[in-house]
Parts: structure tokens; C-alpha cells; sequence
């Protein structure tokens, strides 16, 4: 139905249906089961709602993976309004674009992170929820707000209503031909990503995000995860020393994937008794040599495919393929062509621009 993409309304029916089962794992071990999850949302949405945001307002955040953003996150879109996260490395006149092109007038930023702000010419912006006491940003024309996002009153009494087709969250790209551009990712855009990057997630899976809440490699996972009643192991980022260690603790069966170096970091780390002795059974990966060899070295199967933050994971490889740099073929309801500067198909290895059209997101 048009509700089952929905953020809001699959946090509501995991609470319903599973309360006690763990839906979060965060890197100082903390928990928090499905039916927490639904109650830090609804208290943050309650705390929000009083600082003014409501349904269809675009809200910057601005920190690391942790608690904090998954609170911020879910009670944004719990209140209808859409989640703009930026990059915690942005600074100067990249900060400055990214908070221009949001259009948006409230923040939310981890309080090492706002002194920056004091370093860009004056935006739309004009008031900052800050996680703890902030530096003092002299002449900044913010009002700098002190707030934990752990009150509020818990009496929100439904989430707002949103559609499939709504606006959930903006992502700003990587910007690797120029500016980054703020990418619109409606409700449906995103479950799509989700489903066809880690559509084989159940309800007994764990899956270890280590990639950013700011990059569609960190909010997808997330969205796969709660669309399949799986759990999630939240970590600030990929450690190849720690990497192991964090799949022991959380029964990860998965994780966010292993993309540009990563294979290669565990690729190179030492020989170690029983190294298929683990919990990992599936990945999405970067279809390379090193990715092959890690996954069979250390016994799990794998898939991989193709994406931008702006389509729906049209290309998909079967599982275990062996072809290093397959992207994959296209799946159900994707049609996808290479082609020459005129639009015509190009033959078999002739170097194209890919173009896909879907009939279903």
C-alpha cells in the first residue's frame, strides 16, 4: 500500500508487532528496542514540534552517527517535515552552498561543529539546536539554541500524515564534477534503494552501518533494515581494526557494505585462526578482485550492482558473481541502454553514457 515505504508508519508497526525485539545497537552499546525506538522518536518529535518545525519543513542536521542523528532523523520525518543531513567535514563556502540550497531555517548540529558557522557569509538560517553548550560565535546572527533532543513531551498523538510520493530527506551528492547537489529522495525513492541494495534482510539479520547518515550509503541501510524488521549496529565509521571485533559484538550478518577501500584495508589485514568462524552471511559490495577474495576468504556470500544518490539501484549482479566490475543487470521495472552522444546504443565494449528509465520507482 502506499504506507508501507513510510518511515513513520514501520516504526509504528515494529513497535506494534515486535516491542521487545533490538532495533538498535549504537558503537557505546547502548539499545534500544522497537518499541524505544518509537518512543525517542515521538519524544524528539514532541521537543521538535515545540521548536517550531512542522510538516513540510526542510531541517539541516549536522553531525556524526550516533543516537543523536537517528533521533533527529525519525522525528523529523515522524512530524512530515524532511531531514537534510550534511557532511561533518563541510566547511567555508561548501558549508555556506549546502545550507543555502536547503532553503532551510533550522539546524541541528553537533556542538563542535558550530563554530564553523561563524566562518560563512549569513544564510536563511536563523536558529541552531545545539547538543551541548556551543563556543561563542561573536556577531553571528543565529540564535544558538542548548538542547540534548532527549525531552519533550511524549504526547504527539499520530505521526503526520505523509504519502509515498512525499518529500522524506535530501542528500547532497558528492560533488565530484562540482558543487554538491541537493538530491530530492521522496518516501518510496529511498525503501526502493533500501530493498534493492539489502533486499535480502529478515527479521533475524544485524546489519552493521559504518557509512555516513549524510551519504545514501548510511541512511539506505537504515531504511532496509526497518522496512525488513532486521537490526541495525550503528558505528561513526568503517575501523579496519575494529572491524571483527564489531561483528562479534552486535551478531552482525551483514553490514552498510564494503565500498572503495575497504575491501582492501581487510584484504590485508593478517591470517587469524577460524576467520570463517563468524556471523557475516550476505554483503553488498564494490564488485572487485580484493572484494572477492575478502568475502571468500572469510566465508560469506555477496552481491553488488549500481547506484546514484538519485536512482533506485537499477543494476543488480547475481549472488556470488565472480566477474570483477560487474555492475550487475537490471532489475524488475528498470530499463537500462549505453549510449553514444547522440543517443543511439552503442555495441558491445564501446565506452557509453548510461541512461535507465523505470516504470515503478
Amino acid at each position: 500500500s502506499r504506507e508501507d515505504c513510510v518511515l513513520p508508519w514501520m516504526l509504528e508497526r515494529n513497535a506494534a508487532e515486535t516491542p521487545d525485539r533490538r532495533c538498535f545497537q549504537f558503537a557505546d552499546g547502548e539499545i534500544w528496542t522497537c518499541a524505544e525506538t518509537l518512543q525517542h522518536t515521538r519524544k524528539t518529535a514532541a521537543l521538535l514540534r515545540d521548536h517550531g518545525v512542522s510538516k513540510g519543513d526542510f531541517v539541516l542536521v549536522w553531525m556524526p552517527s550516533g543516537q543523536a542523528i537517528i533521533r533527529a532523523w525519525f522525528a523529523i520525518n515522524y512530524l512530515g517535515a524532511v531531514f537534510v543531513p550534511i557532511n561533518t567535514d563541510y566547511r567555508g563556502k561548501i558549508l555556506h552552498h549546502a545550507i543555502t540550497e536547503s532553503s532551510a531555517r533550522l539546524m541541528i548540529a553537533h556542538q563542535q561543529l558550530v563554530p564553523r558557522l561563524k566562518d560563512i557569509e549569513s544564510t536563511q538560517l536563523d536558529r541552531v539546536l545545539s547538543l551541548a553548550e556551543p563556543e561563542v560565535l561573536p556577531g553571528a546572527p543565529l540564535e544558538i539554541i542548548v538542547d540534548d533532543l532527549v525531552g519533550g513531551d511524549e504526547q504527539v498523538p499520530q505521526a503526520s500524515p505523509v504519502n509515498a510520493w512525499d518529500l522524506q530527506m535530501v542528500i547532497f551528492t558528492s560533488g565530484t564534477t562540482g558543487p554538491s547537489k541537493g538530491v530530492m529522495c521522496p518516501y518510496l525513492h529511498q525503501y526502493t534503494v533500501g530493498q534493492g541494495s539489502y533486499g535480502y534482510m529478515n527479521d533475524s539479520d544485524c546489519i552493521m552501518v559504518e557509512l555516513p547518515m549524510f551519504h545514501v550509503g548510511g541512511v539506505s541501510p537504515v531504511m532496509g533494515a526497518i522496512a525488513n524488521r532486521a537490526s541495525i549496529a550503528l558505528f561513526p565509521g568503517f575501523s579496519t581494526n575494529e572491524f571483527w571485533q564489531r561483528v562479534r559484538d552486535t551478531g552482525a550478518t551483514t553490514t552498510s557494505g564494503l565500498i572503495g577501500s575497504m575491501a582492501s584495508f581487510l584484504a590485508k589485514a593478517p591470517p587469524a585462526p577460524d576467520e570463517k568462524n563468524n556471523t557475516l552471511r550476505m554483503i553488498t559490495l564494490m564488485l572487485n578482485q580484493q572484494a572477492i577474495d575478502v568475502a571468500e576468504r572469510y566465508g560469506f556470500d555477496y552481491i553488488a550492482g549500481f547506484n546514484m544518490t538519485e536512482l533506485s539501484v537499477p543494476l543488480v549482479t547475481e549472488v556470488n558473481c565472480k566477474v570483477a566490475g560487474s555492475i550487475g543487470r537490471p532489475r524488475i521495472g528498470c530499463e537500462c541502454r549505453v549510449v553514444d552522444e547522440h543517443d543511439y546504443e552503442c555495441p558491445p565494449n564501446v565506452i557509453g553514457e548510461l541512461i535507465v528509465r523505470t516504470d515503478q520507482p
